[in-house]
């Protein structure tokens, strides 16, 4: 009786320091919308961390600091399909004490579709009864692209549901998007907490929680001293510890008290330390939420006096340290993906925890666990045990270094736009002996890669860079390669009235001593129309032979090119164009038995006929050409002399 006695006393000096919540049954909900279009996948512009990650983190660092009772959910759009305007659901119900199902969903969420945003505004209004208050809270990053008008939409929430207060947390740089939302807002008596930034992402939320009462509510009060009185009132004082006999934890515990006999009915609950209740004798389930552990305990209350009992949790501390390496020249930004194994996990287990703020201690189910930190493509994995009342340190540290790239023209020229830089590594499994790791068109990019070597290629237009880096751990390896080339944009010079805008044009560029003999295979070959957009290409410095062929005859021009710093920003071949018509007959019998062909002065067939005789256009280079008929067994041959930009009209069959 003396233990007893005083394990008494120290929980009730702990429960008179440490509030006890007051009941909040009645409490408004509020819903959290959160835009999961694919947009928020990136980051805003100057920044690195996606927006999405910017609303999540926000939510999981301030949503267990909510006064104890209040009541919070969840809806989602965007999250799951693309080119989806019906992409909305609604994982969390407003209730008390839910951050572990928020913990999960964002696990299992991330950016993908289209931004139906006023469509989930309206889905949210299914949590709020028609005339009863409550708060709605949206974080996004632009207005709805589901054609939908948020002011009208917000008319007729007012009207509704009047006592209904929406704000707005939009995450960009653009100021329309805020002053879009403002009638939303204002309509339903909310505000507008713009976000440009993680900090005022973080402090825009806080404050519009802190309206909504889920933060700063001093509506709580003092837990009664318990009675020392052994035949006094019954009670029930609740205390927890991560292990069996382990010392009571002081931080607060998310408590439930339910009937053994009716296990859906919640009695008591609270967020505290030691929960302090008077209950009549009888059984009770006990539920405790800390951190991402949850237990569930049978509690049989005595008739008279305090019952005490102390919930094991059987749980650990988990800590994630040294996520950069001590001699890295920066900092690295990883994503933690903390997974539960079991004995059946194949792959990865059951994610926990996604997130790229990991607290310095986590409090997790004694168990088995996977811990993935990665940035880029530097990836470290490791499996810890994780014992009752035992803290373990996952040292984390990337081996990895940073690439960052760049191209330019020529010593002390500009950076080369459109490249694209493709970083491989040695691997005598694939072809030619080398693997692609990763890629980038950006005018900068930067890699983060695994300590190594590498080889990186520059590929501009259909030119390739070679050069060969070695990254250590921690290292900022810089490069820049010299292409020592330059973009040219080709174009052609013709007889416009002769040539049908939008005509094929195929430039090829050949070494300027390439044989004439068409077996030379070319530096690069691009297609084009006339009267549209010339190709550039990128040429090394050099000389070039540029052929430009004009359709699908033998309408070609070619101009020798010394390409160098100085060489003009585009350079036009001059093409020498004629034209035949051939001419049916009158005789649709005679058109329907004819064959004919023109061939050029070396003997080659430029063109011929095909089934029935149309009248046909055919673009031809200057020069003599033999046009030959055969028909009722007769052929007749006609010898044409075009000259540049001559039109001649042959009638058929020959005269």
């Amino acid at each position: 009786m003396h233990n007893l006695l005083k394990r008494l006393l120290i929980l009730s000096i702990l429960a008179m320091a440490v509030p006890q919540a007051a009941k909040a049954d009645d409490a408004p909900p509020t819903m959290i919308v959160i835009d999961g279009s694919g947009s928020m996948g990136g980051p805003l512009e100057g920044q690195t961390e996606v927006k999405f990650d910017l609303a999540r983190k926000a939510i999981l660092e301030l949503l267990p600091k909510a006064a104890a009772g209040t009541k919070t959910g969840l809806v989602t759009f965007g999250n799951h399909r693309r080119h989806d305007c019906g992409d909305i659901e609604t994982p969390i119900s407003p209730a008390a004490g839910n951050l572990d199902q928020f913990t999960t969903v964002f696990s299992k969420i991330g950016p993908v579709g289209r931004g139906p945003l006023v469509y989930a505004v309206q889905h949210a209004l299914k949590s709020f009864p028609p005339g009863t208050p409550g708060t709605m809270i949206v974080l996004h990053d632009g207005i709805d692209n589901c054609r939908q008008d948020a002011c009208a939409a917000a008319a007729e929430i007012a009207k509704t549901h009047p006592k209904l207060v929406i704000h707005s947390i939009p995450i960009s740089l653009d100021k329309a998007v805020a002053e879009r939302m403002v009638c939303m807002t204002q309509q339903t008596g909310g505000k507008v907490f713009e976000a440009r930034d993680g900090a005022t992402v973080m402090s825009g939320l806080k404050e519009a929680l802190t309206i909504a009462g889920i933060l700063g509510r001093s509506d709580a009060v003092a837990a009664p001293t318990p009675s020392l009185d052994p035949n006094g009132p019954s009670s029930l004082r609740l205390s927890a510890s991560l292990s069996k006999g382990g010392a009571p934890l002081t931080n607060p515990i998310a408590w439930r008290v339910k009937s053994a006999t009716a296990p859906d009915t919640v009695i008591k609950e609270g967020n505290v330390p030691v929960l302090a209740a008077d209950l009549p004798g009888g059984d009770y389930i006990v539920e405790a939420k800390y951190g991402l552990s949850r237990t569930e305990t049978a509690v049989t209350v005595a008739p008279k006096g305090p019952t005490l009992a102390d919930v094991s949790l059987e749980a650990g501390i988990l800590k994630v340290a040294s996520l950069t390496p001590k001699s890295a020249a920066s900092a690295l930004d990883p994503a933690i993906v903390i997974s539960a194994l079991t004995d059946a996990s194949r792959g990865g287990g059951t994610p926990l925890l996604v997130s790229r703020n990991v607290s310095e201690e986590l409090v997790v189910p004694a168990g088995r666990y996977r811990i993935e930190a990665g940035d880029g493509l530097a990836i470290k994995s490791e499996v810890v045990d994780v014992k009752a009342g035992v803290t373990i340190v996952a040292d984390m540290a990337v081996n990895a270094g940073r690439l960052q790239v760049s191209a330019i023209t020529h010593e002390g020229g500009v950076p080369v736009k459109g490249a694209t830089f493709v970083i491989s590594a040695d691997d005598p499994d694939a072809p030619n002996g080398r693997r692609e790791v990763t890629r980038s068109s950006a005018p900068n990019p930067d890699f983060m890669l695994p300590a190594g070597t590498y080889y990186v290629t520059v590929k501009a237009g259909s030119s390739e860079f070679k050069e060969r880096v070695a990254i250590s751990t921690g290292d900022i390896v810089k490069r820049t390669i010299l292409l020592n080339g330059t973009w040219v944009t080709l174009t052609t010079t013709h007889d416009g009235s002769l040539v049908p805008n939008g005509a094929a044009v195929t430039f090829t560029v050949f070494p300027k001593d390439a044989p004439k003999d068409g077996q030379t295979v070319g530096v690069l070959t691009e297609r084009s129309e006339t009267g549209n957009a010339a190709p550039a290409v990128f040429l090394p410095y050099g000389s070039y032979r540029i052929e430009a062929a004009l359709g699908r005859q033998n309408v070609r021009g070619d101009m020798s090119a010394d390409i160098s710093a100085a060489t003009p920003a585009a350079l036009p071949v001059k093409v020498a164009v004629s034209e035949i018509v051939m001419q049916p007959p009158q005789d649709a019998g005679a058109a329907a038995s004819l064959y004919w062909e023109v061939r050029d002065n070396r003997g080659k067939i430029v063109q011929r006929s095909a089934g029935a005789m149309v009248e046909k256009v055919l673009l031809m280079a200057p020069g003599t050409y033999l046009v030959r008929a055969e028909f009722s067994q007769q052929i007749k041959d006609l010898r044409v002399e075009l000259k540049p930009s001559e039109r001649r009209v042959i009638s058929m069959p020959l005269n």
